[in-house]
């Protein structure tokens, strides 16, 4: 997750959650909230189950981001880590591989 604070968007922190378990809404509300944090981008690394069950959390934690007034802007999600691996937007928009983290 990479959380904004600001218009326009500036950083404001990157956290890390691992699929089992996690709960990224809870984890890291008191960052989220201490950040000022008005949107965030979610980043999904794996396939096939693993990437399923992160896109369902995910899903989940923007819930409960929603009721606290933080959009989120994009889900990226890519199969690796490798250099050029392809990226793509669950919001159907495939990022410029040059920009993929403007908004």
């Amino acid at each position: 997750m990479i959380a904004l604070t600001g218009s326009p968007a500036t950083l404001a922190f990157v956290a890390r959650t691992d699929v089992v378990g996690a709960d990224a809404a809870a984890d890291y509300g008191t960052a989220l909230e201490q950040a000022a944090a008005t949107s965030v981008i979610w980043v999904v690394v794996g396939t096939g189950p693993v990437a399923a069950a992160e896109l369902d959390q995910i899903e989940a934690a923007q819930r409960e981001l929603d009721s606290m007034g933080i959009r989120s802007i994009r889900t990226l999600v890519a199969e690796s880590l490798e250099i050029g691996a392809e990226w793509f937007d669950t919001n159907g928009e495939v990022p410029d591989q040059q920009c993929m983290f403007c908004v």
